[in-house]
């Protein structure tokens, strides 16, 4: 059993609570601040696919997925793994951005829109 609870009003927290202390012994409690919404997320995938519709270069055009990982490349700091074999590898990675880290990164994308005259004012209306 997995339970996540926001904790945005007191029933949230109530909630909260009672389900820690029906808890067994076995269970772990985590509490940690939330990295992004849902929201923010589909916003930042719909700006990645706006580039890849609108964006060519030489004739050539890319998916969301290609440019969500140049965008990684270009604005994030890599972390560094190390690998069985003892080297070390560049890992980028967007998933724990806590929510201004994410909101950074998709002003950035933003200023790549602008830059490149993506059309991506039909998009604010919807997020």
């Amino acid at each position: 059993m997995k339970n996540q609870f926001l904790l945005h009003t007191k029933q949230a927290k109530a909630n909260a609570i009672e389900a820690i202390q029906k808890a067994g012994e076995d269970y772990v409690c985590t509490i940690e601040k939330r990295k992004r919404s849902q929201e923010a997320n589909r916003y930042y995938w719909a700006l990645l696919k706006a580039i890849s519709e609108q964006f060519f270069d030489n004739g050539k055009s890319y998916t969301a997925n290609t440019w969500h990982e140049l965008f990684k490349r270009e604005f994030l700091t890599p972390e560094l793994v190390e690998l069985p074999n003892n080297e070390t590898m560049q890992v980028f990675t967007s998933t724990k951005l806590n929510k201004e880290e994410f909101s950074d990164l998709i002003e950035q994308v933003k200023q790549f829109c602008s830059l490149h005259e993506i059309k991506i004012e039909h998009l604010e209306n919807n997020f």
